[in-house]
């Protein structure tokens, strides 16, 4: 454990627990080292080929056969022999931004009928759509293939899985064996957790923005619309999105909306896929949707305030605590 990596931890900590002040002096220290930069290639950033670049801060490193990593399959298409187990969901594809910086909602080169063209790089890096080409064929959860929602269990409910970690499945010999280090936390969270503190502590000024940009120019986003953006409120908006589309996947969006407080409002909602009516060219990829209303059915979430911001204590533990551990509440 480098001194990096404990900062991160503590900055980690402190943003959990509403500390801004340290969050800030702890990312600081950071950035103060000089020593950590983002990789200059965000889809390829994990790949097993570039593990150990400078701006893996930390990690959990795999050797394949020795003490190979073995889950990655479980993100993978039906059709490719994963398991579809972890995925993507409209609402994170919504989170990306259009090429030119703006939300969908307020991008004129927004195309509903189009929704994946001059969209965020990141979600190309990220997500495997309907039309993507992956795995030396287009993705196409629309017709009667195995990846259809309906084909099988193993087949991505949403009509999308993930891209992180296995942008070329066949790089691995096997995919439930690889060596591929797992990464913890990088220096993009560190920007963002540094950005995000100042802008809780309404210290907005150049670095808020300078952070924030070499996040999104490192993804192939414009700088940020300062005019746009020049408010507290505006400013937690946008790094809240740019925490939810730079790490998507990567196992924190629970914890970031429990801090935030807005898991209740996040989480009690219908979840949908893409879209469901349509068809996929499987020469060019041309994604034709006849239907631009009806989408894939995932499932309808809970989320209990009061409750479900912590998890229930394993009975086991309770037990072997002797009385010294109480069930956390509503459990």
């Amino acid at each position: 454990m480098t001194k990096g990596a404990a900062l991160g931890f503590l900055a980690r900590t402190y943003a959990f627990q509403n500390k801004h002040a340290d969050v800030l002096k702890a990312t600081q220290q950071i950035i103060d080292f000089n020593h950590y930069q983002l990789f200059n290639d965000y889809a390829n950033l994990f790949e097993a080929a570039n593990e150990n670049n400078l701006e893996v801060i930390s990690d959990i490193q795999y050797i394949e056969n020795t003490f190979g990593y073995t889950e990655l399959g479980i993100m993978m298409p039906n059709t490719i022999g994963g398991w579809s187990s972890i995925i993507p969901v409209q609402n994170l594809v919504d989170a990306y931004e259009t090429k030119d910086g703006k939300t969908i909602a307020s991008s004129t080169t927004y195309n509903p009928a189009k929704p994946y063209d001059n969209r965020d790089p990141r979600l190309a890096a990220t997500i495997v759509y309907p039309g993507a080409l992956y795995a030396g064929k287009y993705f196409d959860p629309l017709g009667d293939t195995k990846d259809h929602p309906a084909s099988a269990d193993n087949a991505s409910n949403s009509g999308y899985n993930y891209r992180k970690y296995l942008q070329n499945p066949s790089s691995y010999s096997n995919v439930w064996n690889v060596g591929v280090n797992i990464i913890v936390q990088r220096y993009a969270e560190i920007l963002l957790l540094n950005a995000e503190a100042k802008i809780e502590l309404n210290q907005i000024n150049a670095t808020v923005y300078d952070q924030l940009n070499k996040v999104r120019i490192r993804a192939g986003l414009p700088k940020v619309n300062e005019s746009e953006y020049a408010s507290q409120a505006k400013l937690r908006e946008l790094v809240r999105r740019e925490f939810r589309v730079e790490l998507a996947g990567e196992g924190r969006r629970r914890f970031d909306i429990i801090r935030w407080g807005i898991a209740q409002d996040v989480m009690n909602t219908t979840v949908y896929g893409s879209l469901s009516k349509g068809s996929v060219n499987s020469t060019t990829g041309e994604v034709t949707f006849t239907n631009l209303t009806d989408r894939f059915l995932v499932e309808k979430r809970t989320f209990t305030a009061g409750k479900n911001e912590l998890w229930p204590i394993p009975q086991s533990a309770i037990d072997a605590g002797k009385g010294s551990l109480v069930q956390n509440k509503n459990y």
